[in-house]
């Protein structure tokens, strides 16, 4: 594996006491996912499957259509991270580093994602998504 990778993966799989490491987690979750940083920060969900390179993904925040209701897709990981990665989303909400949007609406998980993104964007590298 890639050093950037090795790194990503031991975030996920080493989680620290230590909440001021939220960086850290969630970029590592960044990487090994593929997905943006608002989703990782407000709007996504992933669930386990029956394999550890792949997790069940929902809360896609860019639709092709603003009322497209996109059902939750397998994607894969990097690192067969799938229960770290579940177990990391976790950590990163339990020390209140994610809002989470009140339902899937595609109006409430915008307005969560923005919340997300003037909270956390300062401290993560930010790209226009």
């Amino acid at each position: 594996m890639l050093p950037l990778f090795d790194w990503a993966k031991s975030q996920v799989v080493n989680l620290t006491e230590s909440s001021a490491r939220w960086r850290e987690v969630a970029i590592a979750i960044m990487v090994l996912t593929g997905r943006r940083q608002s989703e990782i920060m407000s709007s996504g969900k992933f669930d386990l499957t029956d394999s550890d390179s792949h997790l069940l993904f929902s809360g896609q925040l860019k639709r092709h259509a603003k009322d497209e209701d996109v059902k939750p897709y397998e994607i894969p990981l990097i690192g067969h991270t799938a229960y770290a990665i579940v177990e990391a989303m976790k950590w990163l909400e339990a020390n209140n580093k994610r809002i989470i949007p009140e339902n899937n609406t595609p109006e409430n998980m915008q307005k969560a994602a923005k919340e997300a993104h003037d909270n956390f964007s300062k401290y993560l590298p930010s790209s226009n998504d």
